[in-house]
């Protein structure tokens, strides 16, 4: 959404108003015109959108069927000039000059005068009447070609209990038009827009807006509020969009947040047992407080998470990328990735029927740590139907009606085995 805010000097009574330096990108259907120093002095009774372009193969086809001018130079360096007519631009100009028809000639092409209808740039036309000459007037519009997306960087230290956590707003602008010192503002949330995407930004170039100064927070972080369903992010000082530029704004920067990590496997039994799985990969979850105790405490937009993990000369290394959702403040941040030094094999020892619907079965899980911490991998077994733990090397804990929780810790650089033994009935 552009808001774009002018002082004009118009003539009393009716004329046309154009306005250039509009996106070429903009939707027509959305634009609005209103007087913000006198309301009631300015009534619309057209409006138009010329896109029209000046160029070169526009000014020929609009020629075609008239008159001409083939300019040549000649070996002594003087011009000849040949009239000439258009008869056609597809594929190539044709010319007639006296009987004889050319299929391209040497030289340059001079026309006598620039047609009316064509216009440099994409313009706004009102035809209006006014009763006042001095007016501030702001033009609104929707745009395509102007999207933005949170992009965030983690960073994680092996021997401190926290991390940091950087938040950029990527600004990308192919509207084709340049928004100088504009007040930018963003809207994050599942905005319903047929055929756009889910986040759109709001450009206001013109008015009284925030200017930098002494008193500005050191981070110029944008304030944000809600807008009903929504987030609204507002920077408190003007910026420069360039057309065709991809720009970056901060959005956070927090440098000791601290976080939970979560070891997970689910598994779901089939109603007979089958292949055993080799070298299952094991989920981590990280959970981080969205408050501001924990140095954060704001709406977070939904972005990727880029990770990175200090190695042992103290040089941060890529490590993946995670995915953030919309967040509101307060509520827990959780991160979902696959475990790169822990993983588990999935083993069926032993099968037996024990009546026509009843099923028991031996399960062997190795679970192998190659970390230089201990972890905990929190096992969960789904049977879907009635079950009954018969025998456990490990403690367990039933979830819910269909779900066993198995909590198994494993020692640094070695492999915790569980076992156990399950019999399931099920239902005719």
């Amino acid at each position: 959404l552009v808001r774009d805010v002018r002082r004009l000097q118009l003539p009393m009574g009716e004329s046309a108003l154009r306005f250039e330096e509009v996106s070429r990108r903009i939707r027509p259907e959305t634009v609005s015109l209103r007087s913000l120093s006198a309301p009631n002095s300015v009534l619309i009774h057209e409006q138009n959108y010329l896109y029209d372009l000046i160029h070169r193969y526009r000014l020929m086809e609009l020629y075609v069927g008239k008159e001409v001018q083939l300019r040549n130079r000649q070996r002594d360096f003087s011009f000849q000039t040949l009239n000439a007519t258009l008869l056609s631009s597809l594929y190539g100009p044709i010319y007639q000059i006296d009987r004889d028809i050319y299929l391209g000639h040497p030289g340059q092409v001079v026309l006598p005068e620039m047609p009316a209808d064509l216009v440099a740039q994409p313009t706004l036309e009102w035809i209006l009447e006014t009763t006042q000459p001095e007016q501030e007037v702001e033009v609104s519009y929707l745009t395509r070609g102007m999207q933005w997306q949170a992009d965030y960087v983690m960073r994680l230290y092996p021997d401190s209990d926290t991390f940091s956590l950087t938040g950029w707003i990527t600004l990308d602008n192919k509207t084709g038009l340049s928004y100088p010192q504009a007040e930018l503002k963003l809207v994050a949330g599942d905005v319903n827009i047929i055929h756009e995407g889910p986040m759109f930004a709001l450009m206001d170039m013109g008015g009284g807006g925030m200017t930098l100064g002494d008193s500005m927070p050191e981070k110029r972080l944008p304030e944000q509020e809600a807008l009903g369903d929504f987030h609204l992010y507002t920077f408190p000082f003007r910026t420069d969009i360039a057309a065709n530029q991809s720009k970056q704004l901060l959005l956070l920067q927090a440098d000791a947040v601290t976080g939970t990590e979560r070891l997970e496997y689910r598994h779901h039994t089939q109603a007979e047992p089958y292949t055993p799985h080799q070298s299952e990969l094991i989920q981590v979850i990280f959970s981080i407080e969205n408050t501001e105790a924990n140095q954060l405490g704001i709406p977070l937009p939904a972005g990727d998470i880029l990770l990175y993990i200090e190695d042992d000369t103290g040089a941060m290394q890529y490590s993946g990328n995670l995915r953030i959702e919309h967040t509101p403040r307060n509520e827990t941040i959780e991160l979902a990735g696959m475990a790169k030094n822990i993983w588990l094999e999935y083993h069926w020892r032993k099968y037996e029927i024990a009546a026509g619907n009843v099923e028991e079965w031996e399960v062997e899980v190795p679970i192998h740590n190659l970390h230089v911490r201990e972890g905990t991998v929190h096992f969960y077994e789904t049977f879907h139907t009635a079950w009954e733990i018969l025998e456990s090397s490990h403690p367990y804990e039933q979830e819910d009606a269909f779900t066993a929780h198995f909590p198994v810790t494993v020692a640094p650089d070695s492999t915790e085995t569980l076992r156990f033994r399950v019999r399931v009935t099920y239902t005719p």
